[in-house]
């Protein structure tokens, strides 16, 4: 069941390998392991700078998974896409946006709630969203408020 929007940050270059291993120990937090765990991902979502990483696009291509990318704009107006605490000053200085992961994982998921927030592996950030419809179901849901933006 595809329940599940990743958003990816990542650095140049980073292999598929990192990505997936980034995605899986994610997933694995919210209990999502084996074989199911690539069943469960409806998008995977990025800023449009990195949409043509080598990596993103093999890791995509090696799960059949569709990659969705969002202008800088449309990440800064995301509601509610950035926690707080997990806003990046290096991310901020190159990209002119406070993070990629949450937002993306939220805009991929119109009307989602974050289940997992940022975390960070070498050269790698994931995030994820529940799509609506599965937001009561999947754990740890929790919808945030557009004032936790800075």
């Amino acid at each position: 069941m595809k329940q599940f929007s990743i958003g990816i940050g990542c650095r140049q270059q980073v292999s598929a390998e990192a990505i997936e291993a980034a995605v899986l120990a994610t997933l694995g937090k919210l209990g999502v392991q084996g074989a199911n765990a690539f069943e469960s991902i409806a998008s995977i979502s990025t800023i449009d700078s990195k949409a043509r990483e080598p990596g993103l696009l093999t890791f995509c291509a090696r799960h059949a998974l569709m990659l969705h990318s969002f202008s800088r704009e449309a990440i800064a107006a995301c509601p509610g896409g950035m926690l707080r605490a997990t806003a990046s000053k290096a991310v901020q200085a190159r990209f002119g946006v406070d993070g990629i992961c949450e937002p993306c994982a939220l805009l991929g998921a119109p009307g989602g709630s974050l289940v997992a927030g940022k975390t960070a592996s070498p050269g790698v950030t994931v995030a994820i969203a529940c799509l609506a419809e599965f937001c009561t179901q999947a754990p740890g849901a929790r919808r945030l408020n557009p004032t936790t933006r800075t």
